[in-house]
């Protein structure tokens, strides 16, 4: 019994990931017309980021997760303002 309840639990939590994906996917396509699979691409930098701060640059989890979303977002602000900008 307590095996299901852990896979209840698993698929529930699998299933609000998919449900936040798919949100995403469905909020940029109302706001802009595209379907802009990037979110995984920038999703896997930012944990990149994160992971190299931790493990090769020896800095603290916290600080390297806000490096990471400080990162990330200067990535998509950059790629918006000057790729998107001269389309």
């Amino acid at each position: 019994m307590a095996y299901f309840i852990q896979l209840v639990f698993a698929g529930i939590a699998v299933g609000c990931i998919y449900a936040l994906i798919g949100l995403g996917f469905s909020i940029i396509f109302k706001a802009s017309g595209v379907i802009n699979f990037a979110q995984g691409e920038l999703l896997l930098v930012g944990a990149y980021i994160v992971s190299a701060g931790v493990f090769e640059w020896h800095i603290g989890f916290l600080p390297a997760l806000f490096l990471g979303i400080a990162v990330t977002v200067a990535i998509g602000l950059l790629f918006e303002r000057f790729i998107l900008r001269r389309m």
